[in-house]
């Protein structure tokens, strides 16, 4: 049995190895873990209770909106009717 490879064979071996390993190696890591920055927007973003709370604001708000209305509100009456 013959201990030694020959030269011809080592060679494409050694080029299937580089041409195989080569994009591997290339390759992005994978995705970066996300800053804490982040987690903290996702979770308030897909939190119910922030959403409600949400809604509770904006309700407010359109209700603060008819509070400070004129608590009198004027009429102006003009004489005369017509009927077409």
């Amino acid at each position: 049995m013959p201990s030694s490879i020959h030269p011809s064979r080592l060679r494409f071996s050694l080029a299937s190895l580089l041409l195989v390993a080569g994009p591997v190696a290339a390759q992005p890591a994978g995705p970066l873990s996300p800053s804490a920055e982040d987690v903290v927007r996702l979770a308030l973003e897909r939190s119910p209770a922030v959403a409600a709370a949400t809604r509770r604001l904006e309700a407010a708000s359109a209700s603060l909106g008819g509070a400070r209305a004129p608590f009198n509100p004027q009429a102006e009456l003009a004489p005369g009717a017509g009927f077409t």
